[in-house]
């Protein structure tokens, strides 16, 4: 896709497509992980003596790239919408430009505080901050918004961690009466690995044990167990529609042409 460096969103769209291609390259650094560096499974004799626990040991660790592009994503996705702004200000003819941010806040009653107290949507035309409203870019109103915005800030004073938050695990052919009791599969990254089932330590045993991992975003704020991939793309999208509707606003004002 090529973006005409005299279209007036020409950054906005840039950003996300940029956005895209990280997300692209996160994803492959996961499925490359996963398929290079399988992990081992194990099983460990628990401190009772009378039962074992059944894991997976992660014996390499997680790419750096995780974070790079994971953050990368974030950092281009959450510039998309500022840069709108700014665009929809241009061609409108305001000549003062200083005071463009598209708002995103913990609440409703921040999110007013924003636009009609500290001012950051001065520059910005009234209508385009009208429809700005619309998308209720605040905790509660719009949380993929809320979200994006609260791990793109993050940044300014640490990487923003990626890691598995947990998963499924599937267990084949167990074969004898020994009880499997099945547990929540949360990754411990003090010892990277992660317990998925339990059974007596004198069982006889032979199962196989596949997983699927969730790749998430290690943020105390950031509620779920989504995978990042999924939100980085589902954000994405969610900022493409306001930019467009941005865009379609400024067509219909008489800001610019409409294509």
């Amino acid at each position: 896709m090529t973006i005409p460096q005299n279209d007036p969103f020409y950054s906005a769209k840039s950003s996300l497509l940029r956005a895209e291609n990280h997300i692209t390259d996160f994803d492959t650094a996961i499925w490359r992980y996963r398929d290079e560096h399988p992990p081992a499974y194990v099983t460990e004799l628990d401190p009772d003596g009378r039962t074992q626990t059944l894991k997976f040991r992660f014996t390499e660790p997680f790419p750096q790239t995780w974070i790079d592009s994971a953050t990368d994503a974030l950092i281009a996705t959450r510039s998309a919408l500022d840069q709108a702004c700014y665009a929809a200000s241009k061609v409108s003819g305001n000549t003062s430009l200083r005071h463009t941010q598209f708002p995103i806040a913990a609440s409703a009653d921040d999110f007013d505080n924003l636009i009609s107290g500290r001012k950051v949507c001065k520059d910005i035309p009234d209508a385009i901050v009208a429809l700005i409203r619309r998308f209720k870019p605040y905790k509660g109103g719009n949380d993929t918004l809320w979200t994006l915005n609260k791990l793109r800030h993050s940044v300014h004073t640490e990487l923003v961690p990626v890691d598995i938050k947990g998963g499924n695990v599937w267990i084949y052919h167990a074969v004898g009466s020994a009880e499997v009791t099945a547990l929540n599969p949360i990754f411990d990254r003090t010892t990277n690995e992660m317990p998925f089932a339990r059974v007596p330590a004198d069982a006889n045993l032979n199962c196989k044990a596949h997983p699927t991992l969730l790749i998430g975003f290690d943020h105390p704020e950031i509620a779920g167990r989504q995978h990042a991939v999924a939100f980085l793309a589902g954000a994405v999208s969610e900022v493409e529609q306001i930019v467009e509707a941005i865009e379609t606003a400024c067509c219909r004002l008489g800001f610019i042409d409409a294509a």
